[in-house]
């Protein structure tokens, strides 16, 4: 939706800057949303592969764990990405947020004042008010351009645990490609019949290949895998 111009072409920079802050909140916002959402989402689903891996779940109890999964991704949803998405506040909110942020009292009461009667043209303002106030809003954004707004200290912090996330479970599937692929579809398939490797192997040691019958035959066994290699 384009904004409305204010009376006599009075649309300050101020609106532009206010405007601009907007947007990179809101981005900001919506990164770490979805990057915190994803790294939980990772953790989870490597958590459970490993605990399946150790203790062999049936598919039951799997089932249910995709169920919880599923369940855990629409909260993920609707607690942390459905507000950033919903996050439009007005210029004239995003002002009120400024001032507060600014140095002391330079621009408190000026900035949003002034962006929200520039663009009240419509209510039929002369162009001597819209352009006053265009001026007014001017002179508080250059008391707090040089002031930082946007923190990013969560998106940082989210980005570092999905990093770690991705670290340790990219890292084990290159590591074991079969094992996380076998992980990967008992946990989203419970159903398919994917099996973990047997824990421990025992092949024929015996070098007898015919033997005649009625004779006693001494077998022997090697075991070529244990549950400790």
């Amino acid at each position: 939706m384009r904004e409305q111009q204010p009376a006599g072409g009075a649309r300050s920079g101020a609106g532009d800057f206010v405007a601009a802050v907007r947007r990179r909140a809101r981005a900001t916002l919506l990164a770490t949303a979805w990057v915190r959402a994803l790294s939980i989402a990772i953790g989870v689903v490597f958590l459970l592969g490993v605990a399946d891996f150790l203790f062999r779940l049936p598919w039951g109890v799997r089932a249910g764990h995709l169920l919880l999964l599923a369940l855990g991704c629409f909260e993920l949803g609707r607690r942390l990405v459905l507000p950033a998405v919903r996050f439009r506040p007005s210029l004239a909110d995003v002002a009120l947020r400024l001032e507060g942020a600014g140095p002391g009292a330079a621009a408190r009461g000026r900035l949003a004042s002034g962006v929200e009667l520039s663009e009240a043209s419509s209510a039929g303002l002369g162009r001597a008010l819209a352009a006053r106030a265009a001026a007014d809003a001017d002179a508080a954004v250059r008391a707090i351009a040089g002031e930082r707004f946007i923190r990013r200290r969560e998106l940082a912090r989210s980005a570092a645990l999905l990093g770690l996330a991705a670290v340790i479970a990219g890292g084990t599937a290159l590591a074991r490609p079969d094992l996380a692929r076998i992980g990967l579809v008992r946990a989203f398939l419970p159903f398919a019949g994917a099996e973990w490797p047997k824990r421990t192997a025992v092949v024929d040691g015996t070098a007898v290949e015919v033997h005649p019958i009625g004779e006693a035959l001494t077998l022997r066994a090697l075991v070529t895998r244990t549950a400790q290699a």
